[in-house]
């Protein structure tokens, strides 16, 4: 038996529920209702969730006179009350005692706005205490817009953001609108620092600063100076951690709502801002390496333009100077697509080499995405030499193979796709590899890490395989999926397992080496990456590891673990786990999950977590409507 003493946290871990203290942290309850499998939110102690009609034994719980929709239900965590708003919902948002919850008129059945017909998106309140069913009379709050996408509300520093249909009428009142808990339902328009009635739309926010989209059609104006009015998505930009600041709109257009954007914070009220422009709507070639610096083509690339306006590429803006008018956003011309990433000195993104016409990996064809960066000073140029062009491998876990920590990228790595054998292996892998950008065109991908007390931990292994990689880190850790097979091949040895701890023993599961452990890694010395795991197998493409006050929480599998934990003589099972982050011999099986591509548990980020549980799997009817078909929402504190 292998016995590795590594930094994947010696690969061993207690099996039995655990309530470490006089508070019952940890303990489970149960929503009252089957529940809409999407993102409960989670804030100020409350968990809003969306109960599914047709899921709770076919009940109306909105009154409509059906039983298809989704209705807002409240959770206060600490009294265990389950409260029915009794409205269909589109999303629900919390700003302390205060529930908002976006509504279509159609689904819920009623004219909200009182305007005589129900095809209006609109956003309505409630406050703990107050009676429900919601009621127009009383609870409505305004009109949203919705021509087009409706982006949902977003909290940040302490409002809530929407967007409405209609600007104000005042000079420079735009349809960006907040709430305060200290002004729950009066609406405070946020002014443009060009003095127009703009329509925007919210796409989303990154530590503080607030992503828009102004809309030129519904605000009848050119903002992007393309020579049209009929772009909706002209980028602006909102710093919402200064009191009555105004939006700045940057004059370049995004494709659609759904957009990658990133936000790296520098400085109080300064950030590194990164985001794809869309050459359709700007009506311009943006990366024509006419525009560019000789060296700005890829070493394997040729200078020719590519000839369309079908791209979406790649800028920056330092947003501190921009917004003071001493600098212009710039433009990388670099193609991009799923994923930007903004840091201290750099931005980066995923490069389709279809949209950059050329074979960047030079492995003879031009389909592969290919993690590009560039520093965010001036006159930098990106990496193009051959060794830097890596085709990325489109792992599961939000990322598509590339995300961040410690200031540094963090990537899966495709040897099939790159054309390229990065770990001495005779067979193919997806490697975990990082750089750091801010060495611009220095950085070199390290895909080889040590074995000692920081990396894998294991004696002469020295690359890793995953099959899954976070979206993002967590508290200075970053999830993935390790591979047992990636690890065997390279050490060669045949059926190698890594699955083998339980109850603080190791114990080998399974002999076969099919399965990946959940990894929250992070950067210790020199640096190095640094693999702490433990010895678990997690469900297969799914583990959905996340990181929240100390503790790790992921979905395992019975099958793949060869081990059966909830007592139902069955090993078919998904199984949310918890572990410390401190230690390798903790893990606690705590319910069962669901198989769900979702994350093991959503949070606050400060010990309220909620997920969902699978009556199916867990042999017991939890909602009480009489089956066992549903999923439920379940939650716990600590």
């Amino acid at each position: 038996m292998f016995a590795p003493v590594l930094a994947i946290g010696a690969l061993c871990g207690a099996c039995t529920v655990q309530n470490s203290d006089d508070d019952h942290a940890f303990d489970v309850s149960d929503a009252a209702h089957a529940a809409d499998p999407g993102e409960p939110t989670i804030a100020d102690g409350w968990i809003v969730y969306r109960a599914l009609e047709a899921g709770d034994g076919g009940v109306d719980l909105n009154g409509d006179g059906d039983a298809i929709d989704s209705v807002a239900c409240a959770i206060a965590a600490k009294a265990h009350t389950d409260t029915v708003l009794g409205v269909a919902a589109e999303s629900t948002h919390v700003l302390g005692s205060h529930i908002y919850v976006v509504v279509s008129e159609a689904e819920d059945g009623r004219d909200w706005n009182v305007d005589a017909d129900q095809l209006d998106t609109v956003l309505v309140h409630w406050q703990f205490g107050a009676p429900v069913p919601l009621d127009p009379a009383d609870d409505f709050i305004d009109t949203l817009v919705s021509s087009g996408t409706v982006v949902p509300p977003q909290v940040a520093s302490g409002r809530l953001y929407y967007a409405a249909e209609l600007p104000g009428a005042g000079a420079g009142e735009t349809s960006l609108y907040y709430l305060t808990k200290q002004s729950p339902t009066t609406p405070t328009a946020v002014i443009d620092a060009g003095g127009a009635n703009l329509v925007v739309r919210v796409l989303g926010e990154s530590e503080g600063l607030l992503f828009l989209g102004a809309d030129e059609v519904l605000s009848g104006l050119e903002l992007n100076a393309d020579g049209d009015a009929n772009d909706s998505y002209v980028l602006a930009l909102l710093d919402t951690t200064l009191a009555n600041s105004e939006l700045a709109v940057t004059g370049l257009a995004l494709a659609d709502s759904e957009v990658p954007i990133a936000a790296d914070a520098s400085d109080a009220h300064d950030w590194t801002v990164a985001f794809l422009v869309s050459e359709a709507a700007q009506g311009d070639d943006l990366n024509d390496p006419a525009l560019f610096a000789g060296g700005w083509v890829a070493e394997n690339c040729t200078a020719v333009a590519d000839g369309d306006l079908l791209d979406e590429v790649l800028h920056w803006i330092t947003f501190e100077t921009w917004l003071a008018g001493n600098s212009d956003p710039v433009n990388t011309g670099i193609p991009g697509e799923l994923r930007v990433i903004a840091l201290d000195g750099a931005v980066a993104t995923l490069c389709p080499e279809g949209d950059a016409g050329c074979d960047l990996d030079d492995d003879g064809d031009t389909i592969d995405s290919v993690p590009r960066w560039i520093q965010t000073t001036a006159n930098a140029l990106p990496a193009g030499d051959i060794v830097h062009m890596l085709a990325a491998s489109a792992v599961a876990g939000g990322a598509h193979g590339l995300a961040w920590n410690g200031g540094r990228l963090v990537a899966v790595l495709s040897e099939q796709q790159s054309g390229r054998d990065l770990d001495t292996s005779v067979l193919d892998h997806d490697l975990v590899a990082w750089l750091d950008p801010v060495l611009g065109t220095a950085a070199v991908w390290h895909v080889s890490h040590p074995s000692g007390a920081v990396g894998t931990g294991i004696g002469g292994l020295n690359f890793v395989g995953a099959d899954w990689l976070a979206e993002r880190p967590q508290e200075g850790r970053l999830g993935l999926g390790f591979e047992e097979n990636t690890a065997g091949d390279v050490l060669n040895l045949p059926n190698f397992t890594l699955n083998n701890c339980l109850a603080g023993d190791l114990v080998v599961k399974d002999t076969d080496d099919l399965d990946s452990l959940p990894v929250w890694s992070d950067f210790g010395p020199g640096p190095a990456l640094d693999f702490d795991g433990i010895g678990y197998a997690l469900a297969t493409n799914n583990g959905g590891i996340v990181v929240v006050r100390g503790q790790v929480f992921f979905r395992g599998n019975e099958g793949n673990d060869n081990h059966e934990y909830n007592g139902d003589a069955d090993t078919s099972d998904d199984i949310l786990f918890r572990n410390a982050v401190a230690s390798g011999c903790s893990a606690s099986p705590m319910s069962i999950a669901t198989s769900l591509d979702e994350p093991a548990v959503y949070s606050d980020g400060i010990g309220l977590c909620a997920f969902h549980c699978d009556e199916a799997q867990a042999g017991e009817d939890l909602n009480g409507d009489g089956d066992e078909l549903d999923f439920v929402l379940r939650y716990f504190k600590f």
